[in-house]
């Protein structure tokens, strides 16, 4: 399929791996192209093979640096949010929550420092 955005998942536990497998499985324009997680192992690099993950990284930083991942997926732990939001935003990548995240990161620091960085 033409126009498939590039994704980076950042965080590789039970709720990334969910929605990984959704983006993989069910959403035809997304290219799950690579993962980051800080607890990087054999079983989440067989996972993401199956997923069809080209890349697993244990640093976000990896992802965060590669210039043809056009959005990120944020399932990392809730203290990571707000940070990541700022990496996205400062990147250039569009980043993606859920909704209860989105009200969470409002609440710390991520959306409102965002500012015109992080609109798209």
């Amino acid at each position: 399929m033409a126009n498939k955005v590039r994704i980076g998942l950042l965080g590789a536990g039970r709720i990334g791996k969910l929605h990984g497998e959704n983006l993989a499985h069910a959403v035809p324009n997304a290219d799950l192209y690579a993962v980051a997680d800080p607890f990087m192992n054999d079983v989440t690099r067989a996972w993401a093979a199956d997923m069809g993950i080209e890349k697993c990284y244990d640093d976000p930083e990896m992802i965060f640096g590669d210039p043809t991942i056009e959005a990120v997926f944020i399932c990392s732990s809730t203290a990571t949010h707000a940070d990541f939001i700022m990496r996205a935003a400062q990147t250039g990548k569009a980043h993606l929550l859920r909704e209860a995240d989105r009200h969470q990161a409002g609440k710390d620091r991520g959306s409102p420092r965002c500012g015109k960085e992080g609109r798209r």
